[in-house]
């Protein structure tokens, strides 16, 4: 059960990790959202929404 630790494991929470994991999933919103603005300006040749870029 994660609902009282923010959906994060109590491990997660005690040992410090959940800090790296919202950076981190900050980082992944982050790229996703600049992905589709380009994207849907149609800036992105030859790469599928699903596709990971070779810069990330």
């Amino acid at each position: 059960m994660t609902s009282g630790c923010g959906l994060f494991t109590p491990a997660d929470v005690c040992y410090g990790r959940r800090e790296e994991m919202l950076k981190r999933g900050k980082e992944q919103k982050q790229a996703t959202l600049d992905f589709r603005f380009q994207y849907n300006l149609g800036q992105v040749a030859n790469q599928k929404p699903g596709e990971l870029r070779s810069e990330l």
